[in-house]
């Protein structure tokens, strides 16, 4: 990604920032150095540091910093504008705040979107609204039935003793499980079903309603949405699946009957931005998958092709539906993409145009990350693979096409994470992060060599930009101010937001080796190393806000919890520094032209230790074990 692409996400990403909120008031005066220098002995690239680590006056901070606000947080006025993780915090919150109220004008405003953090969010806000995340799943008495037979006799014994009301009502809840309790389409769906019924509306209380249809209601963000009583904590159910197939089946012989159910889900399936289009999208796809392959091919490319943010997730829904009913009718095929038609139709997707894309073979990939978003709930090694091929993709002469497939790739990742996939996320990430800082690779042609370099500057930018989304959605989310809450155990698997109200990442962070402690040291030093450096300052600024709020927490008498996690924190700190020395190290060595991160990143911690910092004392210990190195 080229430099004045990341300069437009400074300009673009910090409309509705107060001065106060890059924390003016603990950017260091400018003062004498340290009596022992980490800098004497060193040579370094004097632009490296006058940019990374500023030494302003805080009323030139607040003159430069001045800014507008706009609907959607964005633009920074004046130069030398630095992105820290507040900007990731307005993205997470703009998306969060758009997905609980549907926009109308949405669609029409797509085709005028060109920068990719605007697309980020948008995406993020369409993940939100088309995936419901049930936080928290009832607890299971014995009288309540979650594990019922999913064979075709004993769904048809069952389906088959229920009267016709709530045939229709079963009918409703599998075309749009997760939907609305009051949601128009759930009852336009029973109105349309059972005006070909003989019965009367149902008098008889919901609860029995619900006991008899092996339904429940869940309140979500403050919404009653209706699931399967076997709905798991990815907001999935495997009865869903069955019985859509059942009904599948079932109406392929019941002639007009059918056929108009059939087409109602094909109607409300189309290109909308109500809630019952998403759902019944996947509903579609399962009804294609058991009547016509082909059709589901047909359906997919037509919707794939178009330039909508919407039509790509509409399309992931659809093969989300046919994936999953294929894995579990046929769970001998694995994850095998040569006999599963969905996992065939992406490997094309994900192939095509790799010398010279065009805009449609771009708009296939991003409707393939969408759907590698979804599979990855319950397949996410399939996820993983599909979306780092296409992190290698080709690059494009239209910028706007790189951005829509960034910003797709970037929204599915984060999306994982929202699926309780964070620790495997994070994992993931790093890995990409230090396979692409070192470069250990090596090519003898040199235009080999320039597209791998290329290659690798593009995947570092997505996993960095997935990881501080990630970081900034747990840290907006943190209301626990306790040591005693960080100390407690992570749930197994780990949730997004984290039932006690703690920042996630933090506290995996502190919970070594249970967490995530190795892999946020990697991710933190491919910012600080990396050569654009455009996500140094970040990296910079979630340090300092993590230490920050560690040294805040409130003491406990009589309670050493504080001082072990600062003291987990402080090693954190210094395997930073460890770790950018290793691969600065292991870079020059192998002919590497890089920064010098190693001092700036000690000069950082001088900063921090200079200016009257809260974390002062913190970073004064992280440099004194440094300088024993």
């Amino acid at each position: 990604m080229s430099n004045d692409e990341q300069n437009k996400f400074t300009s673009d990403a910090m409309s509705g920032i107060d001065a106060t909120d890059l924390d003016a008031s603990e950017i260091p005066n400018s003062e004498k150095d340290l009596g022992e220098s980490f800098l004497e002995d060193e040579e370094f690239e004097e632009d490296f540091l006058e940019e990374e680590v500023s030494v302003d006056s805080e009323d030139s901070i607040k003159t430069r910093y001045q800014v507008d606000n706009k609907s959607n947080a964005v633009a920074a006025i004046g130069d030398n504008a630095q992105v820290t993780i507040y900007n990731y915090i307005q993205i997470i919150s703009e998306s969060r705040k758009s997905a609980s109220s549907e926009d109308d004008d949405d669609t029409a405003k797509e085709d005028v979107v060109k920068d990719k953090y605007e697309l980020i969010e948008k995406a993020l806000k369409l993940e939100r609204q088309s995936g419901s995340f049930p936080a928290n799943i009832p607890p299971r008495s014995e009288a309540v039935e979650t594990h019922f037979s999913t064979n075709e006799d004993g769904i048809s014994q069952w389906y088959y003793e229920l009267d016709e009301y709530e045939q229709c009502y079963v009918q409703a809840v599998a075309i749009l499980h997760g939907a609305s309790a009051s949601e128009q389409g759930v009852k336009q769906t029973q109105e349309n079903i059972s005006s070909h019924s003989r019965s009367p509306l149902r008098s008889g209380s919901s609860k029995e309603l619900q006991k008899r249809t092996r339904t429940i209601t869940q309140r979500i963000d403050g919404v009653e949405r209706l699931f399967w009583r076997d709905v798991d904590i990815y907001g999935l159910s495997t009865f869903e699946f069955h019985i859509l197939d059942f009904l599948a089946v079932e109406f392929m012989s019941k002639g007009m009957h059918g056929q108009n159910l059939l087409e109602t889900i094909r109607q409300w399936s189309q290109e909308s931005e109500k809630e019952y289009s998403w759902l019944s999208a996947r509903a579609l796809g399962v009804f294609l998958w058991r009547q016509d392959v082909d059709g589901l091919r047909r359906r997919a490319n037509e919707w794939a092709k178009n330039y909508s943010l919407r039509s790509w997730r509409r399309t992931a829904m659809l093969l989300d539906g046919a994936y999953e009913i294929d894995c579990l009718k046929y769970p001998e095929k694995g994850s095998d993409p040569k006999v599963m038609p969905v996992l065939q139709l992406l490997n094309e997707w994900v192939n095509r145009g790799q010398q010279a894309p065009r805009s449609t073979d771009i708009h296939v990939k991003c409707a393939a990350a969408n759907t590698y978003g979804l599979i990855g709930k319950r397949k996410l090694e399939v996820a993983l693979d599909g979306l780092d091929r296409l992190l290698r993709f080709t690059r494009s002469e239209s910028m706007l096409d790189v951005n829509k497939l960034f910003a797709a790739i970037v929204a599915a990742y984060v999306s994982l994470s929202w699926s309780r996939h964070i620790r495997d996320v994070l994992a993931y990430l790093a890995r990409i992060a230090e396979d692409s800082v070192l470069q250990r690779s090596h090519y003898p042609r040199l235009s080999d060599r320039n597209s791998y370099r290329q290659q690798c500057e593009a995947r570092l930018d997505i996993a960095l930009k997935v990881f501080f989304l990630i970081a900034a959605d747990s840290l907006s989310q943190a209301e626990a101010s306790d040591s005693a809450a960080y100390s407690r155990p992570l749930p197994i698997p780990p949730s997004l937001p984290d039932p006690l109200g703690r920042d996630v990442v933090l506290t995996g962070l502190l919970q070594n080796p249970h967490g995530w402690h190795e892999q946020v040291i990697t991710l933190l030093c491919a910012a600080i190393v990396e050569r654009s450096r455009n996500n140094r300052a970040t990296a910079f600024d979630l340090i300092r806000r993590w230490a920050k709020a560690l040294l805040e927490m409130p003491e406990v008498p009589n309670d050493d919890m504080k001082k072990t996690q600062l003291t987990t924190f402080t090693c954190f700190m210094v395997e930073i520094g460890k770790t950018i020395n290793s691969w600065c190290r292991d870079l020059e060595k192998r002919g590497k032209r890089t920064p010098p991160a190693d001092v700036i990143y000690k000069k950082q911690l001088e900063q921090w230790h200079r200016g009257k910092h809260v974390i002062a004392p913190l970073a004064w210990d992280v440099l004194r074990q440094l300088s024993h190195e």
